[in-house]
């Protein structure tokens, strides 16, 4: 399709494919203990089968099956759900989702490395940080491994070998080994490695979710401790631990390296006092990185291939920092409100004994120095505790006196900085919720309370469903913790009921976009992502403001949009109900999870009946594959030991990670289809395989697909002819899709698999008899 902006190109058909398979899990939440994967009959339906191997939207699916599965402890902003799933599919769905963080979060997976974030480079220049040991021109590698040994201190576990932790998946990943043999254990990190793709970029929405799964997974596995040690076992806590990091790090690489005044990146040095309105910061839609020569894969400069502000984006970035701000205020990993984040951050914790950790001022109350200074009993125990570090030699009492003097010096990691560092998640939700009211909303007229979906360097004038929803969902998450900021319910309320009243309609219908100009619909009505998407921010904005009339529309949209795409034969929804091929995208099944969870909490039980099924459905073939301890037992001559339908990394190839697309049911062949028509088969195929770029009001590089007419009209190239009608080799559109190496720019969709052959069938007939508008 059009050549001019591939990167954004990219961005786009990657987006569509990141959030599908993560909303089927959003729903329930129960009490779940993990342990061993529960054995369950494989699929029997063969026609149910992964759609490529790209990984980069596996964290929307681990951060809704977290969710799904109950481990993630209920609060104010994801309130537990009336009903939960079955015991056995919570098991298998936590254990998934946690197998992939872990890999995504210990370096197997691709992505830029955590030693060029913003937090460990600010480590790096404090004036006791590590040297240069090592000689490779830096210290960062020595402040990371530093961090990593303090975080292992914590879980009280020794760090795994190979263990490079990164900032989040690249915007292209995939989860093929560099080695086709996997490890032989779950430390064996190095023979997990997955293989390097050849771009190195992010963008905002993928490094939200990344946020939002770090964090509740860190949620559900920091409350376990084996005394003063962080996790109910040595992995949880070191997952934990490492996750709470990642968290920390990604809202400071935001604040300082992605903050962005429409020309250069600026960092937000204050955001407690930030002005969105005089000075706006913004994300830009896609970044790329350039690399330090080293450590490997550390990013240097950041540079923006995508200079706009993404509502969605905004959106999902600031429910993930939402949720850190209730882990890091009133959750398991609470910090001291009189102390910096510049300290020890998880030192803070009360373990079993009922004494923190590290009480700052006092180490004779603090659990730590009394762990190492000798066997103590601590109050209401009737035996001592051992003195640590346990089985090995006591250390040098020089060393315990000094621990002693830097927690009786308020136990700071470095200087406290000029002014208060910023509070974790909180104040980044805030810049953002500023950020998208500044730039996005439409602040009087007619249409006031609408969110243009793309604003900062230009505007798109189009307010649409999924944008709208997501940003509902994450005021809503953020209005339900402490009052942050001023104007924050009013605001939601404000733009529920602008979307309520514009964007849907009394029977459910949802639109694409809307025309913020005339307030015309534009493309009729959204497709599963969006419209779920839509739905739960209604429902959510009607649990949170107590507005029955949101409620009421949610259901409303949510029960139209499961008579639409819900296929009770095979138990999974549709991305795109009408389209030749049935195809679920990350993005689309986590927001109907999303939506799903939502019902549950407006009292609809029966939602629990469509989590099981799809979530049971996705299984058997989401993950790629499965580590052992908790899953398969490698190298044990069965490739799929607990008999549910994944087999082992070694006989797979591939890393424990979970996938963009699922496809199920036949694939038609355009004999089957009848006659080929745009309106019935040609456009649903495009909005479901180019959805993001090119259609429902997306117009990367130029170019549109809504209409035929508009997919005869290339791009920003300006030289091609896209449609021959008669001929489909003389039509660029064709080699576009088709050609691996076409002679401008590359195939499409970018990343996402290629068109499939009876999908590429469908455009060459279309165009063939003639490319017509019927």
């Amino acid at each position: 399709m059009a050549t001019a902006i591939p990167s954004l190109e990219r961005r786009r058909a990657r987006r569509d494919a990141a959030l599908v398979l993560s909303a089927t899990m959003a729903l329930s939440l129960v009490a779940c203990g993990g342990g061993t994967t529960s054995s369950a009959p494989r699929s029997q339906d063969t026609s149910l089968r992964r759609h490529g191997t790209s990984t980069a939207n596996g964290d929307a699916i681990a951060a809704a099956w977290l969710l799904a599965s109950g481990i993630v402890p209920a609060h104010a902003s994801t309130p537990a759900t009336p009903l939960a799933p079955d015991a056995r599919l919570a098991q298998r769905l936590a254990h998934h989702a946690r197998d992939h963080v872990w890999c995504a979060s210990a370096g197997c997976a691709d992505g830029p490395n955590l030693a060029g974030s913003a937090r460990i480079r600010r480590l790096a220049a404090a004036s006791n940080a590590p040297g240069d040991t090592n000689a490779n021109g830096t210290n960062l590698d020595e402040t990371l491994d530093a961090e990593l040994r303090a975080i292992a201190a914590l879980a009280a576990t020794p760090l795994p070998d190979g263990i490079a932790p990164i900032l989040a998946l690249r915007a292209r990943a995939s989860a093929l080994l560099v080695d086709p043999v996997g490890p032989g254990s779950r430390d064996d990190l190095a023979a997990m490695r997955t293989a390097t793709p050849s771009v190195p970029e992010l963008d905002p929405e993928s490094l939200g979710w990344t946020l939002l799964a770090r964090t509740w997974l860190a949620q559900s596995l920091a409350s376990g401790r084996r005394g003063a040690s962080v996790g109910a076992t040595p992995h949880d806590g070191l997952l934990a631990v490492l996750a709470i990091e990642q968290a920390l790090a990604i809202e400071e690489s935001v604040l300082t390296d992605l903050a962005f005044d429409g020309s250069a990146f600026v960092p937000i040095a204050d955001p407690p006092a930030y002005d969105a309105a005089t000075a706006p910061r913004w994300m830009p839609g896609t970044v790329r990185w350039t690399l330090r020569a080293a450590p490997a894969g550390t990013p240097s400069d950041w540079l923006a291939t995508d200079r706009s502000s993404e509502l969605l984006d905004l959106a999902v970035v600031m429910r993930g920092a939402a949720e850190l701000g209730w882990l890091t205020c009133h959750g398991p990993l609470a910090l001291n409100n009189n102390y910096s984040v510049a300290q020890y951050e998880h030192v803070f914790l009360t373990g079993l004994s009922g004494v923190p950790g590290v009480t700052p001022g006092d180490h004779a109350a603090s659990a730590m120095w009394r762990s190492l200074d000798g066997p103590w009993t601590p109050p209401g125990w009737g035996f001592p505790l051992a003195q640590m570090p346990f089985g090995l030699p006591r250390l040098p009492q020089s060393e315990i006196d000094t621990i002693a003097r830097w927690i009786d010096e308020g136990a700071l990691r470095e200087q406290p900085p000029s002014r208060p560092r910023p509070r974790p998640g909180l104040d980044l939700a805030r810049v953002l919720f500023r950020t998208a009211v500044a730039l996005h909303e439409v602040a009087a007229g007619p249409r006031a309370g609408l969110l243009d979906r793309r604003a900062g360097a230009s505007r798109s004038e189009l307010a649409g469903a999924l944008d709208t929803g997501a940003f509902l969902v994450a005021c809503a998450a953020l209005a339900s913790l402490d009052a942050v900021e001023p104007g924050l319910a009013q605001a939601l309320e404000r733009m529920a009921r602008a979307a309520m009243l514009a964007q849907s309609d009394a029977s459910g219908a949802v639109y694409a976009e809307i025309d913020l100009r005339d307030g015309r619909p534009i493309a009729g009505s959204s497709g599963l992502g969006a419209r779920s998407a839509f739905a739960a921010g209604l429902l959510a904005a009607g649990r949170v403001t107590g507005r029955s009339d949101f409620t009421l529309r949610g259901i409303a949209v949510a029960d139209r949009l499961i008579a639409d795409s819900w296929h009770d034969d095979d138990a999974l929804f549709d991305s795109l109900a009408g389209a030749p091929a049935r195809v679920l995208r990350a993005r689309d099944l986590a927001w109907s999870m999303e939506m799903l969870r939502e019902l549950q909490l407006a009292g609809r039980t029966d939602a629990r009946a469509l989590l099981e099924r799809a979530t049971t459905r996705a299984l058997a073939v989401v993950p790629f594959a499965e580590l052992d301890g908790d899953g398969e037992v490698l190298r044990d001559g069965l490739p799929d030991t607990d008999g549910n339908g994944v087999v082992e990394p070694s006989v797979a190839g591939h890393a424990p990670l979970l996938s963009d697309f699922v496809q199920h049911g036949p694939e038609p062949s355009p004999g089957s289809l009848g006659p080929i028509t745009w309106s019935a088969h040609v456009l649903p195929l495009f909005r479901v395989r180019c959805a993001g770029c090119h259609v429902d009001g997306a117009s990367l590089g130029s170019y549109r697909v809504d209409t035929p007419s508009l997919a005869a009209t290339p791009g920003d190239s300006g030289t091609v002819t896209m449609i021959v009608p008669g001929d489909p080799s003389a039509s660029f559109l064709v080699e576009k899709l088709s050609r691996r190496t076409p002679s401008i720019g590359e195939q499409m969709p970018q990343r996402a698999p290629p068109l499939a052959d009876h999908e590429l069938a469908i455009v060459r007939a279309w165009i063939e008899d003639g490319a017509r508008d019927r």
